[in-house]
């Protein structure tokens, strides 16, 4: 059931990373958010807007945080 083997390729391609995890370069979650957007179908051209479409909240609150500090 499933495909299995590509988490088997995430495992391997976090192991792979590893070395660079001292310099700050980690996996995240969007890591294996894109994995998980492949296997349900989802076109890869939406994988960005996806990504954005939830950060913009937080990316609004940093805005309206700073006019409030300009003001």
């Amino acid at each position: 059931m499933g495909q299995p083997q590509w988490f088997d390729i995430l495992q391997a391609v976090v192991a792979a990373m590893k070395p660079y995890s001292r310099r700050g370069i980690n996996v995240n979650v969007d890591f294996y958010a894109g994995a998980l957007y492949f296997l349900q179908g989802i076109p890869q051209d939406m994988f960005v807007p996806i990504f954005a479409g939830g950060r913009v909240p937080g990316w609004t609150a940093q805005i309206l945080e700073q006019i409030e500090i300009i003001s």
